[in-house]
């Protein structure tokens, strides 16, 4: 079965269509060019012990809204504890509020943010990374200024805003044996494209994988 389970579902009206399309590109590319399977999927059935077990990572991408039910759960944070890697990204933090356990996963729920313009802002990686090894100091970007309901919880900040230190935009942690990752980036389809930020990316997805 697949090393990297590409997961888009999304129940809420809001979908990031154009970001959903251009990522499952991108990743399929990248996961072909290294070697491994991916099995993108929005059938969220995929998290079952046996498919979870073969795994070596699975990925969040643009998923929002309740989308798992109480097994699937269950596996995914048990799969997770066990060894496999969790990677999410932009909008996911969005997903499975009516879980406590997801925020184990994702560190913190998506609030709000300011409307999407053209103004870029100053980021900068505060720890080494995968993900953050390659950055510009600082690194120019324009995207969706995420706002989270509370500070990222039982996590390691990776990149912040320059001119906001205290305020993390993505992040890595740990559940039981498995390594976790996000980033609030991603909105915009061109940014899968963009070589920085698919280094940032692809260097947070297999920097999770067990």
């Amino acid at each position: 079965m697949a090393d990297l389970l590409l997961v888009t579902a999304t129940h809420e009206a809001f979908r990031h269509s154009a970001a959903i399309e251009a990522g499952v590109a991108l990743f399929a590319r990248l996961a072909a060019e290294a070697g491994l399977d991916l099995l993108h999927t929005e059938d969220t059935s995929v998290l079952n012990p046996d498919d979870l077990a073969r795994a070596r990572a699975v990925v969040f991408h643009q998923c929002n809204g309740e989308i798992l039910t109480d097994d699937q759960r269950a596996c995914l944070q048990s799969a997770v504890r066990a060894g496999c890697g969790f990677a999410a990204v932009h909008n996911s933090t969005g997903a499975e509020r009516g879980w406590p356990g997801y925020l184990e996963l994702v560190g913190a729920r998506f609030r709000g943010h300011p409307p999407l313009n053209d103004q870029r802002r100053g980021l900068r990686a505060v720890a080494p990374d995968p993900s953050t090894q390659h950055l510009p100091d600082p690194w120019s970007w324009s995207d969706e200024w995420y706002e989270f309901e509370s500070e990222p919880v039982g996590v390691e900040p990776l990149v912040v805003l320059a001119d906001e230190p205290d305020r993390p935009l993505s992040w890595r942690g740990r559940l039981g044996l498995g390594r976790t990752w996000y980033t609030a980036l991603g909105h915009r389809a061109e940014a899968y494209s963009d070589r920085v930020f698919v280094d940032h990316v692809w260097g947070g997805i297999t920097g999770v994988m067990r």
